[in-house]
């Protein structure tokens, strides 16, 4: 058993007892932070490049549960104004080690976060398994209120994880965009789908579970 496993092991353990015993905090542990940077870490230049392939216009950029900032700090070395939000103090903490600042946003707040379309793209990865279901739309809101465009990703059921309690499958998430004037974007999906299957070290459930939203002509022009 090499290195990596026996680490994994050692903090999945405390994190399966968490979700046991309901406490937060142990799931997602310092030990489960750290796996999710370095798995963000190799990610996070391959997602960020690709992005600003197919949308070449867009120049800001939001990411919603941004970890540990990886994705964040690839869109910023890249020349590209980036801002990332996260709920986890865990998270924010080792961002702010490695020298970048994340705000806070909590769906259980009476307003979560109203970015009022500050941004021309905002992303959101393997976030919304992790948030109760009721609290589902209020995350679909928060992003349609940073930008035209929403990319995300969602684990869908049966994916394991840590803390994966709403998996949903992409019809669940559609129905919710489409009800705060947001249309799937095929045409964009399809490009980038294709592109990122040229980065042959990607976490494949950026590719699996991935969909790209844009507002409609109402929605565009409060934007």
């Amino acid at each position: 058993m090499n290195l990596k496993v026996i680490f994994a092991k050692t903090w999945n353990v405390p994190s399966r007892w968490g979700e046991k015993l309901g406490w937060n905090w142990l799931v997602y542990n310092p030990g489960v932070f750290l796996e999710f940077a370095l798995v963000a870490r190799r990610n996070a230049p391959m997602f960020a490049s690709s992005l600003v392939e197919i949308f070449p216009g867009a120049k800001r950029w939001c990411d919603i549960g941004a970890g540990t900032g990886q994705f964040v700090q690839a869109f910023r070395r890249m020349g590209m104004q980036a801002d990332g939000f996260e709920y986890s103090a865990t998270g924010r903490a080792f961002a702010r080690v490695q020298g970048i600042g994340l705000g806070r946003f909590d769906l259980a707040a009476t307003v979560p976060l109203d970015l009022h379309g500050k941004y021309d793209v905002v992303f959101s990865l393997e976030v919304g398994e992790h948030i109760p279901e009721p609290l589902s739309r209020g995350f679909v809101r928060v992003l349609t209120s940073a930008a035209p465009v929403v990319v995300v990703t969602c684990a869908g059921p049966g994916q394991p994880g840590h803390g994966h309690i709403n998996c949903q499958p992409k019809e669940f998430w559609t129905g919710i965009f489409e009800n705060e004037g947001y249309r799937e974007d095929s045409e964009s999906l399809g490009k980038l789908i294709s592109k990122l299957r040229t980065h042959k070290r990607l976490s494949p459930f950026l590719i699996d579970n991935l969909m790209v939203f844009k507002a409609t002509a109402r929605e565009a022009v409060q934007h």
